[in-house]
């Protein structure tokens, strides 16, 4: 998934430290839309790992949480949030589509709705990265059987 993330930055000659540099310069938004984006990327991964008859609540990296398995997928799948986070934070800077206050930053209905758009852009090749972890990890299991 680094790798795509990092060939799609290339693709759009972004700097190098773009995501740094978004990260930094609006803290408050880029938590927002990360974890708005983190949330929709979640959805899938619990749907992808039932889809191949697998427990989302079996997690590796969190072993007893509730949907610790999804959560796995979604740490996996970091770098293509972080990059959507930053090139949405990066594009609507001045837009209001986020609101700010003193404890949190809020996404508006047209930011909701613009993040959307933007996401269902990227989404094939979310779920195709997504289903090649989730191939890879019944591989593993299977491996681990034998």
């Amino acid at each position: 998934v680094a790798d795509t993330v990092r060939r799609e930055m290339e693709g759009r000659r972004l700097p190098q430290g773009f995501l740094l540099d978004q990260r930094s310069r609006a803290p408050g938004k880029w938590r927002g839309v990360s974890a708005f984006l983190s949330g929709i990327v979640r959805q899938m991964a619990t749907a992808s790992l039932i889809g191949a008859s697998l427990d989302p609540d079996v997690g590796i990296l969190p072993p007893q949480r509730k949907l610790g398995f999804a959560d796995d997928l979604c740490y996996i799948l970091k770098p293509e949030i972080d990059l959507q986070a930053a090139l949405f934070v990066e594009k609507d800077r001045e837009s209001d589509f986020l609101a700010n206050t003193p404890n949190r930053c809020t996404l508006s209905k047209q930011g909701i709705r613009r993040l959307i758009t933007l996401f269902e852009e990227r989404k094939p090749m979310v779920r195709e990265n997504m289903e090649a972890i989730v191939r890879s990890f019944i591989n593993l299991f299977a491996d681990l059987r034998a």
